[in-house]
Formats: C-alpha cells, structure tokens, sequence
C-alpha cells in the first residue's frame, strides 16, 4: 500500500493534514502581516513560491522527494517501529 493510499484510507489523518496546513498558511500570513510587509512584497513572495515549485516539479525533484518519504514509510511499516 502506497503512502498516499494508505492517507486517503484514513479520513481523520487526511482531515488532520488538512487542518495543519490551513492552520499554518494562516500563521503565515499573521506574521507576514505583523512584519508589514506591503501588498507588492506579499505578492512578489506568492509568484516566487509558484515558480520555485514549476521549477521543481519540471526537474523532477518532487518526484525524488516522493521516492525516498515512500521508502522510510514503507520500512517504518514493514518493521512496526520507527527508525532510530
């Protein structure tokens, strides 16, 4: 079982992720705000973050990333423990 696979089977994790990932977006854009950063800044950040993450799919790093998480999860399953 993949580790996107075996996420999907359990919706409460899914749901947890979720709520991880909008809770730190929200942190985020708090401390951004507070560091009075203005729009144009703010902006000039999000169409960075989007080219970082075309350039990085196009090379194939994700891909990479997704290799290597899947073989940690699938000894960290196979064993019943964590790795040391």
């Amino acid at each position: 079982m993949s580790v996107l696979s075996s996420l999907r089977s359990r919706p409460w994790m899914m749901l947890l992720v979720s709520i991880g990932l909008v809770a730190s977006h929200a942190i985020l854009l708090y401390r951004v705000r507070e560091a009075g950063m203005s729009h144009a800044g703010i902006s000039g950040v999000v169409v960075l973050g989007v080219v970082v993450l075309v350039v990085a799919k196009h090379l194939g790093l994700f891909a990479a990333l997704l290799r290597s998480l899947h073989g940690v999860f699938r000894r960290r399953l196979r064993n019943g423990k964590p790795e040391a």
